[in-house]
């Protein structure tokens, strides 16, 4: 009956286009639940608090046991552009033993590089280092990452990697493209993307493409 509340609670804060204090605390009480699917589902709102303590929640959750929850947590964390978040950030890509935290790691790192107090030729070294990463999504992250930071020859690495035999991997790319979608690079994304679309056999893929081609 608890957990049950407790995801009604979850989806009328998730409604919200602003958290009230109340919320907020009522986040941080429910991201130490028993409930993995409950903490998960709490890393993912955080993202809408720019507070001390909810930066300091996802941190913690960067921790926990629960592979989707360190994810979600990583993935919040791109709205939190501080040395800490950096600095865990980037333990979770050296030391997480999960190819899908290192990803939102990755891509969290790349998105808050601009903002945060770190050291951008240190991230560009991280980048280089994990984007031969057998893990497609791992990679792909990281090429984003360094293109992102100016090095504009990664576009190729990524559209490279569409042809992963990994149907999930293709969606991570194509959702990497539609994300660095700029006027810089419109036409040679959406080309290859059209390209691709032709003998791409996985619905969600083409669904993927579709909704960056077509909007």
């Amino acid at each position: 009956m608890d957990n049950e509340k407790n995801y009604q609670t979850l989806g009328l804060i998730s409604q919200k286009s602003k958290l009230e204090t109340e919320d907020i605390n009522a986040l941080l009480k429910l991201s130490q639940s028993d409930d993995s699917e409950i903490r998960s589902y709490v890393a993912q709102l955080l993202v809408m608090s720019y507070g001390k303590d909810a930066e300091k929640a996802l941190i913690n959750m960067c921790g926990d046991a629960d592979e989707i929850v360190r994810t979600n947590a990583c993935d919040s964390l791109s709205a939190f552009a501080t040395g800490d978040v950096y600095n865990k950030l980037t333990d979770c890509v050296l030391n997480d033993k999960s190819n899908l935290v290192k990803t939102y790691a990755l891509l969290s790192l790349a998105d808050i590089a601009g903002q945060a107090k770190c050291d951008t030729e240190e991230l560009k070294q991280l980048f280089i280092r994990f984007s031969s990463d057998k893990n497609v999504s791992v990679s792909a992250a990281c090429f984003r990452g360094m293109y992102i930071l100016g090095n504009k020859d990664c576009l190729k690495n990524l559209l490279n990697l569409i042809s992963s035999e990994n149907y999930q991997d293709r969606c991570m790319v194509v959702n990497i493209l539609g994300d660095i979608l700029s006027n810089e690079n419109n036409s040679q994304i959406i080309s290859e993307l059209k390209r691709i679309r032709q003998t791409e056999s996985s619905k969600a893929v083409i669904s993927t493409i579709d909704s960056i081609i077509y909007g």
